[in-house]
C-alpha cells in the first residue's frame, strides 16, 4: 500500500471516530439519565425549592398584632331603645359588641378595651303604623345616644378611662362618610368619632 493510500484511511478513520452525535444515524437511541441521577437532581431541586422558602419567610414582615375588647351590658332589658322585644336588643348589642372589637383592632397589641354600655338609645324613634312599628328619622331630638363606661388596659394597667355619654346630634347632617353601611350604620360612626377622641387619640 502507498503512502498516499495510508494517509487518506487515517483520515477516514479519524473523521469516523469524531462523528458529533447529532449526526448520528436516523433510529438512534437518545441518550437516558440513569434513575441515580434523576433521584440526585431531585432532592437538590426540592433542597433548593425548600431554602427559598424559608429565606422568604424569614425576610416577610411580622404580622402586626391587635388589641382587643370586652363588652359588658348591664341590665339592657333597660336600655331606652334597642328596638322591638327581645330578638331587635339581641341583634343590637350583637351589632354594637362587633363595633367595639372593630375598634379595639386598631390598638396596639397588649391592650385591651374593657366597656359596659349602661344604655343606648338608636337613632330616629319608632313610629306606629298600620303594619307595625318603623323607625323613622328625623334628626331632631332622636340623636343616636350611648352611655359607656371604659377603661383601657395595658396588661393589668390602666392607661385611662371614663363613664361619657357619647351622641351625636347631627348625624343627619354629617357629610362625613359613615363608618360602615347597613345596620347601626349612625352608631357606628357616633362610636368611632368617640374613640379616636378619647380611647386613641392622636399624638
Amino acid at each position: 500500500m502507498t503512502d498516499a493510500a495510508r494517509v487518506q484511511r487515517s483520515s477516514s478513520a479519524l473523521a469516523g471516530s469524531t462523528r458529533h452525535p447529532e449526526c448520528a444515524p436516523q433510529g438512534a437511541r437518545p441518550a437516558v439519565l440513569a434513575p441515580a441521577a434523576v433521584g440526585t437532581f431531585l432532592r437538590s431541586w426540592a433542597a433548593a425549592s425548600v431554602a427559598a422558602v424559608a429565606l422568604a419567610l424569614a425576610l416577610a414582615p411580622p404580622a402586626q398584632a391587635a388589641g382587643r375588647a370586652e363588652v359588658r351590658y348591664v341590665e339592657p332589658e333597660r336600655f331606652s331603645d334597642v328596638g322591638r322585644g327581645a330578638l331587635d336588643r339581641e341583634r343590637v348589642l350583637a351589632a354594637l359588641g362587633a363595633q367595639f372589637e372593630r375598634l379595639a383592632a386598631r390598638l396596639p397589641d397588649g391592650r385591651t378595651l374593657r366597656v359596659e354600655v349602661l344604655d343606648v338609645d338608636l337613632a330616629g324613634a319608632l313610629e306606629p303604623t298600620r303594619g307595625g312599628e318603623v323607625r323613622v328619622l328625623r334628626g331632631t331630638t332622636d340623636a343616636p345616644r350611648i352611655t359607656v363606661r371604659w377603661t383601657l388596659l395595658e396588661g393589668e394597667r390602666t392607661l385611662r378611662g371614663g363613664v361619657d355619654r357619647v351622641s351625636d346630634l347631627g348625624y343627619l347632617f354629617d357629610a362625613g362618610p359613615r363608618a360602615r353601611d347597613g345596620e347601626l350604620s349612625y352608631e357606628a360612626r357616633m362610636l368611632e368619632r368617640w374613640f379616636d377622641e378619647n380611647v386613641a387619640p392622636a399624638k
